[in-house]
């Protein structure tokens, strides 16, 4: 057994799980207004009212965080884990059937680290809308998201010659890759033009030395490169 033959490297899946809360109109528009300019908490919160009365969940901005001043204080106001938290904890008692806040408590616990709790939490959102593509792919990331340090392992197994743990560790690790596949097909079967998912699909397959869909995902991105 040479080098080259047992060098496991991680797959490069190219898509991140994505921390978007659910699109909030009030929240544009507050920063829209602030145009910028240095603000007080308290400014964004009079500033909301005059949008309306909001519900909870139309509290809860479009988008990641963000670090540049300009932000500072809405993301005071809007980022703080627990308030965030409560804000769609409040939310689900007016809409206990709205997918994105579903989703996004989600988001919530994968930025906590609770893999199994965003894990369900994506797909009970699945359950609430089989098309939810976001869900799809958040579920997919999280599961490889795990494979990092099983590479890392079987890299120091490799290395101090201890083979038969870095077969059993490599079998762990494909067996990772399978519990995400059905994941991110499902996503091919909803957008075919989805380059991540194809992308990735493509790189499991080659790792899993599966040449049959190794080659179909690797013309699908190929294909897809050319548009």
């Amino acid at each position: 057994m040479t080098w080259n033959l047992r060098f496991s490297m991680r797959i490069i899946w190219t898509f991140d799980i994505n921390n978007r809360m659910a699109v909030s109109k009030f929240i544009q528009a507050v920063k829209d207004e602030a145009r910028g300019r240095p603000r007080s908490t308290a400014w964004y919160r009079s500033k909301i009212k005059e949008f309306g009365d909001p519900r909870p969940q139309q509290l809860i901005r479009d988008g990641k965080r963000n670090n540049k001043p300009f932000y500072g204080k809405l993301n005071m106001f809007f980022y703080d884990p627990k308030f965030k938290k409560k804000l769609i904890s409040r939310a689900l008692e007016i809409e206990p059937d709205n997918v994105d806040l579903i989703f996004n408590l989600g988001v919530i616990n994968a930025d906590k680290g609770e893999f199994e709790k965003a894990l369900g939490f994506y797909n009970k959102a699945i359950e609430m809308n089989p098309e939810y593509t976001k869900a799809y792919l958040n579920a997919a990331a999280l599961i490889l998201d795990k494979e990092g340090p099983m590479v890392e392992q079987m890299n120091f197994l490799m290395e101090k010659g201890k083979w038969n743990s870095y077969d059993k560790l490599k079998l762990e690790r494909d067996d990772l890759y399978r519990s995400a596949i059905p994941f991110l097909e499902k996503v091919i079967a909803l957008d075919n033009k989805s380059y991540s998912a194809a992308k990735t699909l493509r790189n499991i397959y080659s790792q899993l030395d599966n040449e049959e869909l190794y080659e179909k995902y690797k013309f699908i991105v190929e294909n897809l490169e050319k548009e």
